[in-house]
């Protein structure tokens, strides 16, 4: 025994396993009982990831260490030294014997066992890549040959290929062969898009000066009909093209723009006209520019955007056009192209002045350039037909051995205008022969790729790469989690100089992959040395704009890009013309086209393969930190250059976007050091690491605003008002005096971009629940502070602090390398003695036996487990005691703790002494947010008849003033009661209504009655339904949404308060709580009509309930003060030991208006009484949780789950705890001003003078709105759990088996003998427990706006609980209503969170039953279907195909869930990566039922099922009630959209369930 517990110590110490279960960090440097600590910043290493510093194979580095100092020789160190001799030897014995004991494990080959994501069969693959790199790169170009090449480009090569088309076809069928025959299972999805073709005629017609002339060609999505104004040379029609003519006092509008081809895209320069408000644009080819005939066509599209401008952010499937959305890049203006011969001989008679220098240099003959006279008139008709296309993409894969679901696409574009040799048949044919040379590699030379290759064969790309967007676009939320990077090899060759576009991440990718690459032109070279000066960034790279293939997946999907050229000086002449064939080609690639194409090839082959082939990915996130600093520092010089000329206020801080700079460049680093360390035979580790830079690209796409609108939502690459560009724009136009400083619109692109960085550094930075621990052995401390101080550079300063008891020894490098030598002997020798001494043992000994959970669910589970789930629950039941409880319940009890009082404070600060306790390294975050208190003096007043009435209750967040009206009793406030008055033809508008509290929320009360024109809102408890004094006072808040509302979408940081953007759920109108005495006197004295049957069941004292008339008039006056408050949330975490980066959530709000005692007092306790029981069942008991377990203590619950939300929109990393009060840290916001002295900003405002917020020191600011759902699998909350002894609960359809499995095997807490199952369910359990989860709910956040799994559940009476928002919400008065069984009955409800917790992290798959949404879509959508069936039936709808789309998605998503439920009978439980990619697939369905297609902070709420706003299937609903009843119009493009957003995001919540996109079931 003793034995076995030392080698289980050693092999804790030796494999990396952590020492305690309470760090979470992902990896950690443990050496013994000397481990120090470093910041280890990113090296250039060897051969595997250069980008990423991490060698092919190399695990660990040696770190850089200080020792304790030594003491002079004495036989107490001798001992000592005797001592460290004897350890040694000992862990060399040990680690030797483990070594050989882990050699000898049965192992039926040399390979593992990996079953693909797909069900196949078990792969075997070797535990070493079978071929080096060399090996690999050797193989790539001796099969990727040119007559290969030519033999391809033969068979593809079309004259006549357009999208849409029979030769299209063809060619896709081809290509659908060759993937068969290279052993792959292609597939294929088809699109029906909208397009633009010529007239019927077949050409569209120009005239000026009687002249008539016909063009062939045309531009797709041009406006139609005609326009006639005087022409305009207008150069190259670029932006600066067009001012210089404003320059020149020409005036633009109404005139018809004559512009050159090229430099810009055709879009474009439509776009800058339609801008300066032309009347129509014509595009020539220059000969100067394009050496094309003169009679040569041009075709092209103008649609600013990518995709089908007719479905933005939908996929255009047969069955899902949605007009009349229509992208807002179509342009409002004619375009037309003209042939350079129609361009010269209007050219040659227009006068007008000479055109400013250099734009005469055209090469029209006969022609002398001029701009335009205003006779010159010239009319344009532009006819073209807008029609339907069929379309199909071709798919192909190469599946990866161990990570099948991530993969790099390569695509190319298969249609063009006509031949297309450079545009298609060059991408297409490399596109077949890698797919042949990968596949051959595989199947001949054994490759075995750790991730898939998918090959795309698009259609559409001359539209605008519709194709390839409309295929982004039916993945839009989770295909930007698998795919690590696409390749484009469009256009590849069209000349013989090498240029490229990308993501920065994939800038050292390039470089290297040029520096294996030979040129075409000399084998002996490199292609790097060929193009690369002094900088080869300069040289090579370019920006890649909207015009690029390669786009949409930068900048829509947030998927790293790359997109080549091997091109020419000059622009290729023959994109967009019928002559674009080989032999024009073969002229401008210097005759060398298969050299040059086969290069391409090599070039896009090896980075594919080096993605593919690596353990870590070639990205390097550092790029981007350049990026950042370099935008930051430009910003920073252009608004302190505007605030010293006065232009800008001095209140816009740069503070804000110098944090996430800061954030970004710490998280970067961080994951360098963590690829430094990491071991690159640890699989999971690698994956883990490797998520974290695929993140980087995704969460660089604002969160903020939606897709349909920013389709290109990335902040750095993409355009629309949230990226950087928007506010340099807004700031060049402030200079130049074309603009008013708008502070309110800076300093909310300010807070766009920061908040997006600040989100991508979080995710970046991996575990972002886990504060940066100080680690500490017996000898030697070293503590790492990140203080997030910045330099005038923008660059990162950190601090370090040591503590004297780790000071540098004074020893001389000779006598450490002795004692290192001597040391190293010791251990080796121990080492041969121990593995010598291991018995030999047969491999197959090996004992895996298997064992069913109780119900058995979940099929076969691993019994390497330490403990059983009888075991568990057993330690569970008896260290979780009802003495324990009564303790904590003690100690929690306060009679004052609102939220960021002292008694607050307070208690938070118990709470973090408890996790201390309980050795968890707890952290706090903190938020300064807007709170509304009662009035500073005196009370809130209601004056009726001649009485006033002092208010000590009151509603924060009320509209503020002074309202007089007749008084209307309106019961309980329902939407229900509002229309049963109008049903009597009462109005409330501008009444004074009066309502009872319960049934509904204050906040819904609120809104339902300003949605009928109320003038302010009276809310009394009334003794019927409340049994306490009638003198007690109310308290509550009427936000109708959670979090701070004046930072909606935004985390409340001292530095982050974002006037005026307030949240849409704030009230218009005042609304107060009344005692019921005040209500008693007012409605004695009421007239008017009885209420409503049932209304008037009330038990005011004396009063008969009347309606009231219109003499009954009343003034409320609602005075309270808007204040700033410091609230903070405290942590604890159980890592856990399998993947910790998986994580269920506890919490519990800590703060109440009074004692709070059912409120918060028994949710606290709980919180802190589970992490005492867990810390016990690990230290104890030898628990192990596969995933980690976080407790959070929230503040500011009783305003609308404000400490949550604002976490949820935020988090920090490390606690305030270490600084003294008062004291201003020395950061970069604080360091300028007197000691002592705070900026006055709004968060500053109401605190004492001299008090400022620790908000740099020991942080890093991370906000993670994109990633918290990635890696929190559930939440359980405890709050309100005891207010009587009948249970219900509310939570995701996920968790409801969870529950009922909970509930039989948790004992009753009124009889032990029997379940709790037992004792609730009746016919339907779900019935008699469930009930739907409210916006009131503390787990509404996390349910219905960040898609995290969540349940709250309570011991509950027949009636609400009379004492919340009360200050007699004491111990005494829950005791009467618990029958006095409250320590039992809050036992047991710890035991129902505690079983709900311990599943989800002791199973190997996720306790989460995805079929159970099936139902409930089936549920709704044959309600809605109805709906529809009836009001068809009845003409007031008309007959049109949108319920076949939602019965479709319906569908796809029953059949995605039944084959995961498949997938996780046939699990292989040993195969923890397989486990993982089911449990992501799992945790991703109620993220994916978050609505893509609306912005976070205009409908938080985004989930389609349980949350809020038109995009929901209950707004579908309420829509088709309110046509039934005549209250709104049958409005079909309203219901088309409405039903696509729904439809949408059940779909690609089913692609995502389904797994990978070859899994998809594509037949909608």
């Amino acid at each position: 025994m003793a034995m076995d517990q030392a080698r289980s110590t050693i092999t804790k110490i030796f494999n990396g396993e952590p020492r305690s279960y309470t760090r979470f960090n992902l990896t950690q440097n443990m050496e013994g009982d000397n481990s120090q600590v470093e910041m280890k910043l990113s090296t250039d290493a060897d051969e595997e990831v250069g980008g990423n510093g991490v060698g092919e194979h190399m695990n660990h580095h040696p770190r850089p260490s200080y020792t304790s100092k030594a003491s002079q020789r004495s036989p107490r160190s001798i001992c000592f030294m005797g001592m460290a001799v004897l350890l040694l030897f000992i862990i060399g014995y040990l680690v030797g014997y483990l070594a050989h004991r882990k050699a000898d494990k049965e192992s039926p080959s040399c390979a593992e066992a990996i079953r693909t994501d797909d069900g196949e069969a078990m792969v075997p693959i070797e535990t070493v890549p079978s071929l080096d790199w060399s090996d690999i790169t050797n193989l790539l170009k001796s099969k990727l040959t040119t007559s290969s090449i030519e033999t391809s480009l033969s068979e593809f090569s079309s004259q006549s290929h357009q999208a849409g088309s029979p030769g299209d076809e063809v060619l896709a069928n081809k290509l659908m062969r060759r993937f068969k025959d290279y052993g792959m299972n292609p597939w294929t999805d088809e699109h029906f898009i909208r397009v633009q073709d010529p007239p019927t005629s077949g050409f569209n017609k120009v005239t000026f000066k009687d002249q008539e002339f016909t063009e062939s060609g045309f531009l797709s999505y041009s406006a139609t009909g005609t326009a006639q104004g005087a022409v305009l040379y207008a150069y190259y029609g670029q932006l600066d093209d067009l001012r210089r003519l404003q320059d020149l006092s020409i005036d633009l509008s109404g005139r018809v723009l004559l512009v050159r081809a090229g430099k810009i895209s055709s879009s474009e320069k439509v776009a800058n006209a339609a801008r300066m408000n032309a009347s129509a644009v014509l595009i020539y080819p220059d000969p100067a520019d394009f050496s094309v005939q003169s009679t040569t066509d041009l075709f092209d599209h103008v649609h600013l955007g990518c995709g089908d401008p007719y479905t933005p952010a939908f996929p255009s499937f047969n069955h899902t056009q949605f007009p009349p959305a229509t992208s807002s890049g179509l342009p409002s203006i004619p375009a037309q192209t003209i042939k350079a011969s129609t361009a010269a001989a209007i050219m040659s008679t227009m006068g007008g002045r000479d055109p400013p220098r250099g734009w005469g240099d055209g090469g029209l003959r006969d022609v002398s350039y001029k701009l335009g006279s205003d006779s010159d008139l010239i009319s344009v008709d532009v006819n073209n037909v807008l029609t339907e296309k069929k379309i199909h993409n071709v798919f192909g894969v190469i599946k990866g051995y161990v990570d099948a679901d991530r993969y790099v696409v390569i695509g190319a574009q298969r249609d063009a205008w006509g031949p297309g040799y450079a545009r298609s048949t060059i991408g297409t044919t490399l596109l077949a022969e890698l797919a042949r040379t990968i596949s051959e590699m595989i199947r001949n030379n054994g490759f075995r790729p750790r991730r898939s290759i998918v090959f795309a064969s698009w259609s559409a790309g001359e539209y605008g790469a519709v194709g390839a967007t409309e295929w982004l676009e039916g993945y839009m939320s989770s295909l930007n989690m698998k795919a690590f990077s696409y390749i484009s090899l469009d256009g590849v060759v069209t000349g013989t100089s090498f240029k490229a576009s990308a993501s920065p991440l994939m800038y050292d990718l390039i470089q290297s992959t040029l520096k294996e690459v030979s040129s075409p032109i000399d084998y002996s070279k490199t292609l790097f040395s060929q193009v690369a000066g002094s900088n080869w960034e300069s040289a090579v790279m370019e920006p890649m704009k909207m015009s690029d293939p390669a786009y949409p997946f930068q900048a829509f999907s947030g998927i790293p890009s790359v997109s080549f050229r091997f091109t020419s000086d000059k622009q290729y002449p023959f994109f967009g013309t019928l002559l674009d064939n080989r032999k024009n080609l073969e002229t401008k690639a210097s005759y060398s086209l298969p050299s040059l194409t086969m290069t391409a090839g090599v070039f896009a082959g090896q980075m594919a393969l080096r993605l593919v082939h690596d353990h870590l990915l070639r990205l390097n996130v550092d790029t981007y930190t350049n990026i950042i600093r370099r935008n930051v520092a430009l910003l920073n010089r252009e608004v302190l250059s505007l605030q010293s000329s006065g232009r800008v206020p001095k209140t816009l801080k740069m503070e804000w976007l110098m944090s996430a700079l800061g954030s970004y460049s710490r998280a970067s680093k961080k994951i360098n050091s963590n690829i430094q360390d990491s071991d690159l035979e640890d699989v999971e580790q690698c994956r883990i690491i490797n998520n974290r830079i695929m993140g980087v690209e995704r969460n660089l796409l604002s969160p903020y605003v939606s897709p349909r609108e920013s389709p290109f939502r990335h902040i750095l690459l993409g355009s629309g008002s949230h990226t950087l560009d928007a506010v340099f724009e807004h700031l060049a136009l402030i200079k130049e005096g074309l603009a008013g400083a708008d502070i309110d619109l800076l300093r909310n692109q300010f807070a766009l971009t920061t908040w997006t960085i600040q989100s991508c550094a979080n995710a970046l930075a991996g575990n972002v629940l886990h504060p940066l621990q100080n680690m500490e052995d017996n000898s030697s401390q070293v503590e790492l502070v990140l203080s997030g101080d910045l330099t005038e550079e923008g660059e990162v300063t950190h601090h370090f602090h040591q503590s004297s008891s780790s000071k540098p020894s004074q020893r001389s490098p000779r006598n450490i390398c002795c004692m290192l030598t001597a040391s190293v002997i010791v251990f080796a020798f121990g080492f041969l003695i121990g593995y010598l001494a291991h018995p030999k043992t047969d491999s197959t000994s090996a004992f895996y036996a298997e064992s069913s959970d109780d119900d058995g669910d979940d099929g076969p589970v691993r019994t390497d487990v330490s403990l059983d789930w009888r075991n568990l629950t057993a330690f569970l039941k008896a260290t979780l005691t009802t003495s324990s409880i009564e303790d904590s319940l003690s100690q929690f009890s306060n009679d004052s703790h609102e939220a960021g009082s002292l008694g607050d404070e307070k208690l938070g600060e118990e709470v973090l002494e408890r996790f201390k306790n309980y050795d968890m390294k707890p952290w706090t975050d903190e938020h300064f947010v807007n709170i509304q208190e009662g009035p500073a003096r005196g009370q809130n007043r209601v004056t009726f008849g001649g009485a006033v009435f002092e208010e000590p209750g009151y509603l924060a967040y009320s509209a503020t003033g002074l309202v007089k009206g007749p008084v209307l009793y309106a019961y309980y406030g329902l939407a229900d009661d509002f229309r049963q008055l109008a049903d009597l033809q009462i109005t409330p508008s501008g009444r004074i209504v009066l309502v009872r509290a319960g049934k509904i929320s204050f906040a819904e009360k609120v809104a339902n009655a300003a949605s009928v024109n109320a003038s302010a809102v009276l809310i009394y408890p009334d003794p019927a339904d409340y049994s306490f004094d009638e003198g007690a006072a109310l308290f509550g808040h009427v936000h109708l949404g959670c979090g701070d509302p004046y930072t909606p979408g935004f985390p409340s940081f001292s530095y982050t308060q974002l006037p005026p953007a307030t949240s849409s759920g704030l009230p218009a109108i005042p609304a107060q709580t009344i005692r019921a005495s005040t209500a008693a006197a007012i409605m004695r004295k009421m007239k008017g009509l009885d209420p409503p049957p049932g209304w008037g069941n009330g038990s005011l004292p004396d009063v008969t309930y009347k309606l009231g008339g219109d003499n009954d008039t009343a003034s409320v006056e609602v005075n309270n003060v808007l204040t700033v408050k410091k609230i903070r949330n405290v942590f604890g975490v159980i890592k856990g030991f399998q993947d910790p980066d998986h994580y269920v959530v506890i919490g519990a709000q800590r703060d109440a208006w009074g004692p709070g005692y059912a409120r918060s007092t028994v949710g606290t306790s709980l919180l802190v009484e589970l992490a005492r029981t867990f810390s016990n069942m690990i230290s104890k008991n030898g628990f192990k949780p596969r995933r980690s377990i976080v407790f959070a203590s929230w503040s500011g619950g009783e305003y609308g789950a404000v400490g949550a939300t604002e976490w949820l929109e935020s988090c920090f990393i490390r606690g305030h705890r270490t600084l003294p009060t008062g004291r201003c840290p020395p950061d970069a916001a604080h360091r300028t001003l007197p000691t002592g002295r705070c900026p006055q900003d709004a968060a500053h405002r109401t605190r004492p003078t001299g008090r400022c917020p620790q908000e740099a020191l020991g942080w890093i600011v991370l906000g993670y709105l994109s990633s918290l759902s990635m890696k929190a699998f559930s939440y359980i909350s405890l709050d309100g759990v005891v207010t009587g002894s009948s249970f219900k609960a509310s939570a995701s359809p996920l968790m409801h088996d969870l529950i009922q499995s909970t509930l039989k095997e948790v004992s009753s807490p009124t009889d032990a003998s029997r379940s709790l199952y037992s004792e609730v369910a009746g016919s339907s359990w779900e019935t008699a427990v469930m009930e739907p989860m409210r916006m009131s709910d503390s787990a509404y956040p996390f349910q219905a706006s960040s898609g995290v799994p969540s349940v709250s559940f309570r011991f509950t009476s027949g009636k609400e609980y009379p004492f919340f928002g009360t200050l007699l919400d004491t111990k005494e008065n829950l005791q009467r209503q618990t029958s006095m069984n409250l320590l039992v009955l809050t036992k047991t409800a710890g035991e129902i969170a505690g079983q709900m917790a311990l599943r989800l992290v002791h199973d190997h798959l996720l306790r989460l039953n995805v079929e159970t949404y099936s139902s409930i879509l089936q549920a709704k959508v044959a309600q809605i279907n109805k709906e529809v069936v009836s009001l068809q039936s009845s003409a007031r709808l008309p007959k049109t195909p949108e319920m076949q789309w939602l019965l479709s998605a319906m569908g796809s998503y029953g059949r995605a869930a039944s084959t995961l439920t498949a997938s996780r009978q046939n699990s292989n439980l040993e195969d923890s990566t397989q486990c993982r990619i089911i449990n992501n697939r799992i945790m991703g369905v109620e993220r994916d039922f978050l609505s893509p297609y609306v912005s976070p902070r205009e409908s938080p709420f985004r989930h389609i099922l349980l949350g809020s706003g038109s995009h929901t299937l209950e707004a579908l609903r309420a829509h088709l009630a309110a046509i039934k009843e005549g209250s709104a119009r049958a409005d079909p493009d309203m219901l088309r959209n409405r039903f696509a957003l729904a439809t949408w995001t059940i779909q690609t919540c089913a692609n995502a369930l389904a797994g990978n996109l070859w899994d998809v079931d594509n037949d909608i």
